[in-house]
């Protein structure tokens, strides 16, 4: 059983704790709830973005790209849970370093904690989790934004936000 530390609405952590498997059904969010997600948004030196697709068995958007990513577990700071994800959904073993802190959005009834990381990786050699991911490539960045905003790739934007596709633009640009 997991269990995610509840935010309140600006984003602290309050002292309580939520079932992950209830958040949605028994035990919905209170108005001003929210729990802790994170991605990470990989891209090498082509500018490419890394994705992952999501098993098709998954409850939730299945059979999706997406950038890599998961719930802030309890007690777990937004930086260790990236890691632990990343380790967990592509056998990448990055080291605090290697992340860099982008963009908080604030969703429904989560957060959603963005990392950008400048990593070379052959796709055939990551190590993807059962049950969670069953596949990854490469997008070239037009095609990942466009996919994106699309909705055709789950990324941790909201579609119109072009703040975020413009930023992110330029600092892979700038390569940090």
């Amino acid at each position: 059983m997991e269990l995610w530390d509840i935010y309140d609405d600006n984003g602290n952590v309050t002292g309580r704790t939520a079932r992950r498997d209830a958040w949605w059904t028994e035990e919905p969010p209170a108005p001003g709830d929210y729990h802790l997600a994170v991605c990470a948004v990989i891209v090498n030196g082509k500018g490419e973005v890394l994705c992952t697709h999501r098993d098709p068995a998954k409850k939730s958007a299945p059979g999706m790209w997406e950038n890599s990513g998961g719930s802030v577990l309890q007690g777990e700071s937004s930086g260790q849970a990236i890691l632990r994800e990343l380790r967990e959904e592509t056998g990448l073993a990055l080291t605090p370093e290697e992340i860099r802190f982008f963009y908080r959005s604030k969703k429904r009834d989560f957060y959603m904690d963005v990392y950008l990381v400048f990593r070379e990786v052959d796709p055939g050699e990551l190590t993807l989790q059962p049950g969670e991911t069953d596949d990854a490539r490469w997008f070239p960045y037009e095609e990942w934004a466009q996919k994106a905003r699309a909705g055709e790739i789950l990324c941790p934007s909201d579609k119109g936000d072009e703040n975020f596709y413009a930023t992110l633009r330029e600092m892979i640009r700038r390569r940090g």
